[in-house]
């Protein structure tokens, strides 16, 4: 019998964007790469999936400019449900302009667009990949 080696996450990402082609592709990126991801469009859903399911999530992704909630209202949110999680941001447009509470303690914001291999790269700073042999 050899053994299988099986390349796992240690936590899932949680991605919010307006575009649903782009948590569309950012996910299936995610998923291919080996990484549990949940995808939302709406940031209401999204924050009560992450209240149900807390010590799920290593990271969570957001974009800035969104109809229903800025994703600077949303980090605040996120923050308030886990305090440990990683949160990074996401624009395409200038981030000068806005201003991010250093409470919210974001750890990047990203300018778009963003390659699924620049994503993967960023992710796997925050989400390890670890190796399990299997029997």
């Amino acid at each position: 019998m050899t053994d299988k080696s099986v390349i796992t996450p240690t936590k899932a990402v949680m991605i919010l964007d307006d575009e649903s082609d782009i948590v569309y592709i950012f996910r299936k990126s995610l998923e291919l790469a080996g990484y549990s991801a949940f995808a939302f469009t709406d940031p209401f859903a999204a924050l009560e999936h992450l209240e149900a399911n807390i010590e799920r999530y290593g990271l969570v992704i957001s974009d800035i400019r969104m109809p229903k909630m800025s994703g600077v209202d949303f980090a605040s949110q996120v923050r308030k449900i886990n305090p440990t999680v990683s949160l990074i941001l996401m624009s395409a447009f200038s981030m000068k302009d806005i201003a991010i509470p250093q409470e919210i303690n974001v750890a990047e914001c990203l300018q778009k667009p963003i390659t699924p291999n620049q994503l993967k790269q960023m992710v796997l700073k925050y989400i390890p990949l670890i190796q399990l042999n299997e029997p």
